[in-house]
């Protein structure tokens, strides 16, 4: 595991295996943006177009390495039953039910439900208190989502669909499972192979809040159709 790594690709199968995570981009200088974007709680099972939070858990200090695992079922009493500490239960992208799992373990399981990914490693602050914050993304038709810069590790799942995903350094494509790892300060847009559908989730610091300083990079389109 190395604590320099910076925009890390994983592309997951079915299971709960990680594949290898290589090296793409470091953090530009920090100066501006607007305004914050995936701030709107999504309503009713989410889905719509757009980028929103579902939720958020305060995980209290934690080792510095952690995984996020994602399990589907068909109901959410059965992902209560099984869903243990430092799990949260999520309505997301039209009505699906997601068991989304924050810990040190990467070969940790549910006992229930479909695994669709395990991401990591989320290289974090040792000892400091953190907050997971879980969002949804859906992008039809082409589209793009907002610049993101957060102030800790970015992860991002494709569920449906292909996103492409830009940083300083280039482009990284995504097909239905695939994950990204966006580091502390390295920003990202996102845009839509045709449509996407995608989980993501951003371990912070609880005293910080989730966005970290306006960045001034620009996305030069390689994402573009």
């Amino acid at each position: 595991m190395q604590g320099s790594r910076a925009f890390l690709i994983a592309l997951a199968g079915m299971g709960s295996s990680l594949a290898p995570a290589r090296t793409l981009a470091q953090a530009p200088p920090a100066t501006v943006i607007t305004r914050e974007p995936c701030s709107s709680e999504a309503r009713f099972g989410g889905g719509a177009a757009g980028c929103f939070w579902n939720a958020s858990i305060n995980l209290g200090p934690m080792p510095q390495v952690l995984y996020w695992h994602i399990d589907r079922f068909p109901d959410a009493a059965s992902a209560e039953a099984a869903r243990s500490l430092y799990g949260r239960v999520i309505i997301a992208l039209g009505g699906q039910v997601f068991l989304q799992t924050v810990n040190d373990r990467p070969e940790w399981n549910s006992g229930g439900g479909e695994r669709l990914t395990t991401v990591g490693p989320l290289l974090v602050p040792e000892g400091a208190d953190l907050t997971a914050r879980f969002m949804e993304l859906t992008l039809p038709g082409n589209e793009g989502s907002d610049l993101l810069l957060s102030s800790g590790p970015q992860a991002v799942v494709v569920i449906d669909g292909a996103l492409c995903i830009e940083t300083p350094s280039g482009v990284e494509e995504l097909g239905p499972r695939g994950s990204a790892i966006v580091p502390t300060g390295v920003p990202a847009a996102s845009t839509a192979r045709g449509s996407a559908r995608a989980l993501a989730l951003v371990v912070h610091p609880s005293a910080t809040g989730w966005m970290a300083d306006p960045s001034s990079w620009t996305p030069a389109g390689r994402c573009a159709p």
